[in-house]
């Protein structure tokens, strides 16, 4: 949960109309990345004390305010110590959002004719850089939660290495460019106000804002006075959320607030994300399982159908028997008369050439014996199979309802006294260790949501070409320059901004990676031919396609977020 600075506005405007001097009460420190603020709101009816949670974890910062909180050390850390000796007593009377900052400034003083401001504190929600900092009236730096600032120091806010939407000159070539050319990763690097967020909205919903910056910044704006806000929840639970209008599959709840829509979303964050790779884990052992024993159960369907004829082959034995005299030697088959029906009509029994009359009944005799022998059998298989998939069908439904982490272990051990297990790494048999290799690849997934795979060094490039690729996928290279090969599974049927993604991967993961604009090639796998006893990785191309890309040097962030989004991989 990464905050972007729309966010982190309507937050501070949404407390501010909620906490304006509301008395501060407590700081707690729960854990090295969450701080409690505890307020106090004489107003109000119900919930006079709330919490406050402001957490500072680099992969997910975030603002909530619960009616409650856990329980603190009993000796506070020394930051925390100095926001209750300068902070414990104070109202809140001042908020500022500086514009387009992730960064939130709380002013505390004690009210009166004039509200006189003692102190600030600065809430910095970015990322690898999260930091709360305390300071005097002045703004001048008295102590800071993370180390790298210095006390005495005049506070500012970190300087944005991206210009404004307002100094941007919109009939400049260049800018004309990208705005017309809708590429989301060099929309990106434009100015500080357009966020991978906003711009995904844009994109989808309102295209032609991009080409006016008045109808740009009205859309800003827009978006900083919404009050909808939107959660989205798959058949797992809650799965993400949206300031913006949300399009797609998936259930939604809508919100007024943001700050109670992160008062359900951030809490349990890691919790879910721990649960919801469990249970994808548990439900593929259980689906995988479930496929297999009812392919077996149909089977044995089958195999009870032949074996339910042991009565009708007993009876042909006995005619058989009777007429024996009409086998002739070395025949194949013989005809003899059914008594047992109306018009004694004619049977065709089949034989077998190489055995005389007596023991041809006599196998007639034996098979009717085999068949109804394992008509038993079958018929207990069949019980023991409809057993079992009852309780596998029970623990998916279970394992799919359960919300508390530590209980899916319980899952596991019930698995276990199935039979099955989750695989590990050690159990990784022979005949898997070709996707193995897969699974070295270094892997991304698209904004669309395709996947991609790249190669780090020689022989990894090698295995992508022969081995993982097929001729529904597309393959990318920076063109005359070494580097890694990058595959886009499915891409044939890729969007442009799948492909141009892709590309953009190729040429970031090249020795041209410094270059400002780079041209990587690309082709169908079908067309990609690896050099039979050259060096590892040399290929050929028999048709390809060019394209000019810019460099993006957070791509492969980018990327990789997107496989963290879909719980595909879990933060280290």
């Amino acid at each position: 949960m990464k905050l972007d600075w729309l966010e982190v506005a309507i937050l501070g405007r949404e407390f501010w109309e909620q906490y304006f001097r509301a008395r501060l009460d407590g700081v707690h420190e729960i854990r090295e990345d969450l701080l409690v603020l505890q307020f106090y709101r004489p107003d109000k009816k119900e919930e006079k004390n709330t919490y406050l949670h402001i957490q500072l974890q680099a992969s997910s910062c975030s603002m909530y305010i619960l009616p409650h909180r856990e329980d603190a050390p009993e000796s506070p850390p020394a930051f925390c110590g100095l926001m209750r000796k300068h902070l414990c007593g104070l109202r809140l009377l001042s908020l500022e959002c500086p514009w387009a900052e992730r960064v939130i400034l709380l002013g505390f003083g004690r009210p009166g004719v004039e509200d006189i401001i003692t102190h600030w504190v600065a809430v910095e929600l970015q990322g690898s850089r999260a930091n709360m900092i305390l300071m005097d009236s002045n703004k001048d730096i008295l102590g800071a939660h993370r180390h790298g600032v210095r006390a005495g120091e005049a506070y500012t806010v970190p300087e944005h290495p991206k210009p404004r939407l307002s100094d941007l000159d919109f009939e400049d070539k260049n800018i004309k460019d990208i705005l017309e050319g809708m590429d989301k990763s060099s929309l990106l690097g434009l100015c500080r106000e357009l966020t991978p967020k906003f711009l995904d909205f844009v994109l989808r919903d309102c295209r032609e804002v991009l080409s006016d910056k008045e109808a740009l910044q009205k859309e800003i704006q827009r978006t900083l006075e919404t009050d909808s806000f939107y959660l989205i929840s798959d058949e797992f639970g809650i799965v993400d959320y949206s300031i913006y209008p949300v399009a797609g599959e998936g259930i939604v709840h809508r919100h007024k607030s943001l700050l109670s829509l992160f008062s359900e979303f951030a809490p349990l964050e890691k919790d879910r994300e721990i649960l919801r790779k469990a249970r994808l884990e548990a439900l593929l052992v259980i689906e995988k399982e479930i496929a297999r024993n009812e392919k077996t159960l149909q089977g044995f369907f089958s195999r009870r159908e032949t074996y339910a004829t042991h009565k009708e082959i007993e009876r042909q034995a006995g005619l058989l028997s009777t007429q024996r005299n009409r086998i002739k030697a070395f025949t194949s088959q013989v005809t003899v008369i059914d008594y047992f029906t109306e018009n004694s009509s004619e049977l065709v029994m089949t034989l077998d050439p190489r055995l005389g009359a007596d023991a041809n009944v006599q196998a007639y005799y034996n098979k009717a014996k085999k068949y109804k022998r394992g008509l038993i059998k079958v018929d207990e298989e069949i019980h023991k199979l409809e057993n079992l998939l009852q309780k596998l069908i029970r623990l998916r439904l279970e394992v799919l309802h359960e919300s508390d982490p530590s209980r899916m272990e319980l899952f596991v051990q019930r698995l276990s006294s199935l039979g099955l297990r989750l695989k590990s790494k050690e159990q990784i048999s022979v005949t898997s260790k070709k996707k193995a290799k897969a699974g070295k690849l270094r892997m991304f997934l698209s904004t669309a949501g395709s996947t991609l795979y790249a190669g780090r060094n020689d022989k990894e490039n090698d295995y992508l070409v022969r081995h993982a690729g097929t001729r529904e996928d597309l393959w990318f290279h920076a063109k005359d320059l070494a580097g890694s090969h990058v595959l886009l599974k499915g891409g044939i049927k890729a969007s442009q901004d799948c492909i141009r993604e892709a590309a953009q991967l190729a040429a970031y993961l090249s020795k041209g990676r410094e270059e400002g604009k780079l041209e990587v090639i690309y082709a169908e796998m079908k067309h990609v031919h690896s050099q039979s006893g050259g060096h590892p990785g040399l290929v050929k191309v028999d048709e390809h396609k060019t394209i000019s890309v810019r460099m993006d040097k957070g791509i492969v962030s980018k990327l990789e977020a997107n496989l963290l989004n879909h719980g595909l991989r879990t933060q280290a």
